[in-house]
C-alpha cells in the first residue's frame, strides 16, 4: 500500500512458497510501481520469512528494484510467541 493508494491485489491458492511468492513478485511489484508513478524513486521492504529470504527471491530484489530496506535480524532471545501476545508461556512478558 502506497499514500497515493492501492495497487494489484493477489489472491494466492493453495500455500504461499519461494516460488510463488518470487512469482507475484515480477508479476506485480513493477506494474504497481508504474501505476503509482513511483518506477525508480521506491523503497521495497519485507520481513525476514524465510521465503523472502530465499537466495533466488534475494536475488531477483537486488536487480530489479532501485532501493531496498533491510529488516533487521530477530535477537535468538527473543520468544516468537511474544510477537503475538503481551504475555507468553516462557513468562517473559512484552509490552
Amino acid at each position: 500500500m502506497a499514500a497515493n493508494g492501492r495497487r494489484n491485489l493477489v489472491f494466492i491458492d493453495g500455500i504461499l512458497n519461494k516460488y510463488k511468492y518470487l512469482n507475484i513478485l515480477k508479476e506485480n511489484l513493477k506494474q504497481s510501481a508504474i501505476k503509482l508513478n513511483l518506477l525508480d524513486d521506491f523503497y521495497f521492504q519485507q520481513d525476514n520469512d524465510s521465503k523472502h529470504t530465499a537466495g533466488i527471491v534475494r536475488k531477483w530484489i537486488v536487480y530489479s528494484t532501485p532501493h531496498t530496506l533491510q529488516t533487521p535480524r530477530r535477537p535468538k532471545s527473543v520468544c516468537l510467541h511474544s510477537m503475538l501476545c503481551k504475555s507468553c508461556m516462557c513468562g517473559q512478558i512484552f509490552l
